[in-house]
C-alpha cells in the first residue's frame, strides 16, 4: 500500500471512530467501562424486532403517534402489547417545542384510532413509573423504553420496569447516542454496571442524517 492510499485509510478510520459517540467516549471516566456482551451489531430497529421473541407478552414505553408499535405488531406479533404513554406536554423533556399539548392530544386521538380495536393492544395513557406499577413482577417478554430521553427520566424508567421483565427478558430502547441533550447513555451504562448485565445488541440506523441507535439488555435474575 502506497503512502497516498495508507493516509486515506487513517482518514477514513478517524472519520469512522469520530462518528461512534455512542460508545461512551464522552462520559467521564468511570463510566467508560468495556460492557460485558458479545454485541452483534444490526442495521435498523426493525432488524432488532426480528431477533426478539414473538408471540409474546410486550410493553412500548414512550409511543407518540405510534409509528414504531405499527411494526412490533406486524413483525413479532406479539399476545400482549401495552402501549404506555402520558400524552402530555413536559416542560424538562428533550424539544418541548415540538410536542406542545395539542401535538400530544392528536397523538393520542391517533394511536386509539390506529390500535383500539386490535385485541392484542392495551392503549395506558400514564406517567412510565405509575404504569409499572399496575403489573405484577416477571410479567413481560421483553419491552422497549422511547420516553423522556432525559437521565432522570431514563434512570427511573430503567428501574420502575426491571421488576417487571422476565428473568432471561430484554429491556431495549431507542436513541443510544451521546448528545447534549439526552442522557441515554450515562443511564443505560450505569444500570447495565450496577446489576451486572449485557448489551446483547445494538444498532445503527440513520434517520435524516442523524443517529438513532436502540440497545437491547438481557435481564438476568
Amino acid at each position: 500500500m502506497n503512502s497516498h492510499a495508507k493516509l486515506l485509510l487513517l482518514g477514513l478510520i478517524f472519520f469512522q471512530c469520530s462518528r461512534c459517540d455512542y460508545m461512551g467516549l464522552h462520559l467521564s471516566l468511570e463510566l467508560r467501562i468495556a460492557i460485558k456482551s458479545p454485541t452483534p451489531w444490526l442495521i435498523s430497529r426493525e432488524d432488532l424486532l426480528s431477533v426478539l421473541p414473538k408471540n409474546a407478552i410486550v410493553a412500548e414505553i414512550g409511543v407518540a403517534e405510534g409509528q414504531f408499535s405499527n411494526s412490533i405488531l406486524s413483525l413479532t406479533d406479539p399476545i400482549k402489547l401495552y402501549l404506555i404513554d402520558c400524552w402530555e406536554e413536559q416542560s424538562f423533556s428533550i424539544y418541548p417545542e415540538y410536542r406542545p399539548q395539542p401535538t400530544q392530544d392528536g397523538y393520542y386521538e391517533l394511536v386509539k384510532q390506529k390500535f383500539g380495536r386490535d385485541s392484542r393492544v392495551e392503549i395506558i395513557k400514564e406517567y412510565s413509573d405509575k404504569a409499572a406499577k399496575v403489573f405484577p413482577d416477571n410479567y413481560f417478554d421483553w419491552i422497549y423504553i422511547d420516553g423522556n430521553h432525559v437521565y432522570e427520566a431514563i434512570k427511573a424508567d430503567l428501574e420502575s420496569w426491571l421488576p417487571k421483565v422476565k428473568d432471561g427478558g430484554i429491556i431495549a430502547g431507542h436513541d443510544y447516542v451521546v448528545r447534549k441533550d439526552f442522557g441515554i447513555v450515562s443511564a443505560v451504562n450505569e444500570f447495565v454496571k450496577k446489576h451486572d448485565f449485557s448489551i446483547c445488541y445494538l444498532t445503527m440506523e440513520y434517520q435524516d442524517g442523524v443517529k438513532h441507535p436502540s440497545y437491547a439488555i438481557k435481564v438476568k435474575k
